[in-house]
Order: structure tokens, then sequence, then C-alpha cells
């Protein structure tokens, strides 16, 4: 039995919300004021908690005072012969797939100044009164964690209330080891403070004051006693303390500690439900401290347990598998499993990979920037800086993913279903990379040599469709060979392909120009969808294109500068590249100075 979706009507910011969550881990991640602290209290107010502390709806939970707020919870079981089934069998309906669901449901409304609410359970319309909530209680750890004062004796300590609630002292009120342990403690200590103890004076000099201060009021009903605590269990347990054996502890070691003491409740044999609620997990602990806990968590994640966690944290965010992500963002919450996105099977495989947690900050901002390389990643905001909008005060974030797999990433905000689009516009910044060649040899994909390379592929039982290669053009037929690889994700293409490579694809005369269109236009068309949209540059590269504008020679002092050339070869070595024509300049430098780096990209994005 687990969780399986979150309905929400008119509470605090959300006028309406559905968050659908999975069995084991699920991460709520987004900025400030996301609603990730709203979705866990809704949980909690529905469900109550183990540790029996209670929430009381006010006028300020309303989203609107003239409307009901509705929290509705939805639980999934196995199947029919799951044995939870039957606790709730007066309530149980069944879903598309015949499978038995628990349908929980609390109602609350404004009414003479007063707030009314009623929990029931089963399909709306048809539901009755649920008198089961205890039988679903969560764990819950709640945010900003005073651990050292949450863990020492006291009334309300958390410790107490925990223990309480714990099978080894719930319903043993009256008798409970403890009680007995207690009363012999108590006794020593009053024998010690009696008339025949060491410690006698400390109560004839107590006696003595209060005889003076009651007068004649004073009789045998007031009679002074030392002790630990009450001999009874509840007094008992509000005076332990949990402790570790070092002392000297900071509030990341305690905030471990607390979080170890709230899990007392998780797990425990008999629960129906375990359901973990942990809110900021990251409170005062330091990346690897919080990656180790994270661990942990993921460790506990199995078919039994269900674990819903807030963070701001993103180590947290890159730490753990994306389809355990749910985005909370424009008063929305988008669950990154695979049902939910664009994504496919190897696209989680390369992004867990890959998404690091400096690429994880593109799960907290307003606006994604993705770039391919340093250059992009150092300019992009400097330039933004000198026009007067710097992207921090915009919540911009600038990603470097490192090569050309933008689609991999940008797929991140491509949703299955069109309403439940993303709000967050996304830049793709990449180079055409063709190389600077006016005229020159090529194989161009037109109908017949598409025609043909399908037919062959056809006669080896390869039947995927080539279409999308139309109008492709590669500048050798080696390239050819590697990109129909890569195309095919294939190793090694199939007998016979190599001779009617050679010998039946025809080569033509290329114009580069008109390449480039072609080529920026297709990229572009790939890579525009929703709010995605791609930025492409006219030439090479960056650093190419800049070289053929009017910052060429400030770019090449800065090389020659980078490179502790002399001063006065340097403004030699300007003035011997001011003499060349734009163009030729531009080759020049770029082939001496970033050829050998743009020949492994070309290689590697083959």
């Amino acid at each position: 039995m687990f969780l399986s979706k979150l309905k929400i009507k008119n509470f605090r910011k959300y006028k309406e919300l559905e968050v659908s969550f999975k069995k084991g881990l699920n991460v709520l991640i987004g900025e400030n004021d996301g609603g990730k602290t709203t979705i866990i209290d809704a949980i909690r107010i529905l469900l109550g908690i183990q540790s029996q502390e209670y929430y009381r709806i006010d006028e300020k939970d309303f989203n609107d005072k003239n409307l009901e707020l509705e929290i509705e919870c939805i639980f999934k079981f196995q199947d029919k012969s799951e044995k939870k089934v039957a606790k709730f069998l007066e309530w149980i309906t069944f879903d598309n797939e015949d499978k038995p669901i628990l349908i929980v449901r609390l109602r609350a409304y404004i009414k003479d100044f007063m707030i009314k609410k009623e929990i029931t359970a089963g399909e709306s319309g048809t539901d009755s009164r649920f008198y089961l909530t205890d039988e679903l209680r969560a764990t819950y750890l709640k945010p900003l964690r005073d651990a050292d004062k949450e863990l020492i004796s006291g009334r309300y300590s958390r410790l107490s209330q925990i223990l309480k609630n714990h099978k080894l002292f719930l319903g043993k009120e009256k008798k409970h080891e403890f009680i007995d342990i207690m009363k012999k403690f108590n006794l020593q200590i009053n024998k010690y403070f009696s008339e025949n103890g060491d410690g006698k004076e400390v109560i004839s000099t107590i006696d003595e004051h209060l005889s003076d201060f009651l007068g004649k009021e004073k009789n045998d009903d007031y009679k002074t006693n030392i002790n630990i605590t009450e001999n009874n269990l509840f007094s008992i347990l509000n005076s332990l303390n949990l402790r570790l054996s070092e002392n000297k502890i900071g509030l990341g070691t305690l905030n471990q500690l607390y979080m170890a003491l709230e899990l007392l409740l998780f797990e425990t044999e008999g629960n129906i439900l375990n359901l973990c609620l942990i809110e900021e997990l990251e409170s005062h602990l330091h990346p690897q401290a919080q990656l180790r806990t994270i661990k942990h968590f993921q460790n506990k994640n199995n078919e039994n347990n269900q674990i819903i966690l807030t963070t701001h944290s993103i180590t947290l965010a890159s730490s753990v598998k994306l389809e355990n992500l749910i985005l909370c963002k424009n008063n929305k919450a988008y669950s990154m499993r695979a049902e939910y996105t664009k994504l496919e099977e190897h696209d989680y495989k390369f992004l867990e990979m890959f998404l690091d947690a400096t690429k994880a900050n593109l799960f907290f901002a307003k606006g994604v920037i993705l770039v391919e390389g340093t250059a992009e990643n150092i300019l992009i905001p400097t330039i933004a800086e000198i026009i007067g909008k710097p992207l921090h005060e915009y919540g911009i974030s600038v990603v470097n993913v490192g090569n050309i797999a933008f689609f991999k990433y940008s797929k991140i905000f491509l949703r299955e279903k069109e309403e439940e689009k993303l709000d967050i516009p996304v830049a793709i910044i990449t180079d055409l990379d063709i190389k600077d060649n006016h005229n020159c040899k090529g194989i161009v994909l037109g109908t017949k040599n598409l025609n043909l390379l399908s037919e062959f592929f056809k006669s080896k039982n390869w039947n995927k469709d080539l279409s999308s290669l139309k109008d492709e053009i590669f500048f050798s037929k080696d390239e050819l060979k590697m990109q129909l690889k890569e195309f095919m994700k294939k190793n090694r293409l199939p007998n016979g392909s190599e001779d009617l490579i050679n010998k039946e694809i025809e080569e033509t005369d290329i114009n580069i120009e008109k390449y480039r269109e072609i080529k920026r236009n297709k990229k572009i068309e790939e890579y525009n969808i929703d709010n995605i949209r791609a930025f492409i540059n006219k030439k090479q590269t960056l650093e190419y294109d800049i070289l053929m504008g009017n910052l060429c020679e400030k770019f090449y002092r800065a090389i020659l500068l980078a490179k502790k050339k002399d001063d006065n070869k340097i403004d030699e070595e300007i003035e011997r590249i001011k003499s060349l024509d734009c163009e030729n300049r531009a080759k020049e430098i770029f082939k001496e100075n970033f050829y050998s780096n743009y020949e492994k990209n070309q290689k590697r994005n083959i």
C-alpha cells in the first residue's frame, strides 16, 4: 500500500493541484515559495503523524474563504489479495486496471466564523465517514529543526512524544517495567534525604524555612521529599535525554541524531502505511553529509516504504534518480517519471550519469540557457552584466552541457501532455560546426542516395526509417558511414555496406554557404519545441565568428597574452594579421589556436 496521488483544492497557494507519487523515494524540488511545504502539510493534515501532533486548520489555509477546502489522498494496493485491503473493505473502490484503491478525503469550510471539517472515504458522492486515519499516520520530520532543544528532557520534548507512541510504551501507561525501576530509584533517593540518611539536613533546613513561611497552616499534608520524577510512565519518559557519547558535537550531527530518532516510528512492525515526510533534509548538513543521508534513504527504498521529502539543495537534486524528482513550479507539480515526460529510457540513463550538481541548478531556475562549451559559459553571463541584465537577477541559469547532447537536457522540460507544459523558457546556444570551405565535394542524401540506402538496409532487415536524414550533407564517405552507425545505434554496418557506399553513393559539388543555411534551419527545426529555442552562429564556432568580426584584433591579442608572448612580438603579430583580409585572418588564427580541439569535437559529434 502506498500514496499514489494527492489532490488539493482551495488550500493555501493552490486553487487546484494534483501530484502523483511513486513507491519508494519522492523528492520535491524547486525554488522558494514553490509550494513544497504546502504539499507536505496537506498530507499530514489529512493523515496525521505518528507523534500525535495536531494541526488545526485556520482561515489562512483557505485560498478563497468563500469556497470549500478539500484534500484528497489516493492509496494503491498491490492487488486484491493484499491483506491490508480487508482493513478498509467498506471504502475500497477500483481503478481502471481493476486494482483496489482507497480514497480518503478531508473537506473544510467556514460557517458562522467557525471552521467545520469532515473526513470521509470512498468515491465522491458515495463516500462515508472515515474513522481509521490513525492507521494511516505518517512519520514527519519538520524543517528548521532545533535538534538540541528537541533531544533534551521536558514535558514537550520530541523524545518523549515519540517514545510515548512507540510499541514498547504505547498503551502501557499503568504497567511498564520503567515504573518499578523508578519506584526503586525514588525510594533510594528518599532514604538518602530521610531522618536517618546523610542528606537529612537538606530536608530539615527546607522544612524549617517552610514552617516559618506557612505558620500555623503547615500540617502533615505538607511533607517535603526529593525524588527523580513521579512514578508514572509519562513523567519518566519526559525526564529522558538523547545524547551521543561525544559531547562536543555540532548542529549537523545533532540534526542527524534527531532524524534517526524521528525514524524510530518509521518501518515499525505492524504499520499499515510506512510513509515518511521530510522537510529540508539538508538543514545544517554540509554536502557530503547530505549525500550520506540521502543514500541512507535510498537504501530504505523498497516495496513497503515510501519517503516524500523537500529540498532546495542542488547536491541532493543531482544525487537521486531523475524519475524520483517532482518539480514544484508556478503553482503546479511536475513529476519527472517516464510516463509524464518525453524522455526515453536511454535519456534517463545518460542524465543519471552526467546530471551533476552544477547542471542540476536548472531545476531551480526561472529560465535556462544551455551551452556546449566553457567560452559560452563565461562570456554569456559577462555580456549580460555589461548590458545591465545580470542573469542572477532574473533567476536564469547557464548550464554547460559540455557537448552537443542538448536535446537530452532540453527534453527534461518537455511534457507528455500538452496541458502540463512547463512554463520555463530554455535557450540552446550552439555552434554550426561546419568547416570554412567554399567549394568542395561531398555527399547529399537526396532522394536517389536515400532510396539506395533504405532499400539496402531493408534487405538486411534493418528497417529503421531514414527519412529524417534527407538532404543531410557529408564531406566524406567515412563521415557518412560513422553517422549511419550512430543513427542506427550499431557498432558496425551490415555486410555489403562498404561496397554500396563506395561504389553506388554519388558525390557532388557542394556550396558551403547553402549547406550552412540548410544545416542551421534543420538544427533550429529540431530544437525549437514548445518553450525551447535554438540560437546558432553563422559560420563554424563562437570563436571563429568573433574572429570574423570587429573584435578580431582584441581577441587575438588576448590569445597571445594568454600564451605569454613578448609584448614586442605581440605588436608585430597584430600588424601582420591586419594585412590579411577578414576571412583569411580568421582562418589562420582559428587553425593555429582552435583547430585541434575543433577536430576532436567534430569526430566526437559524428
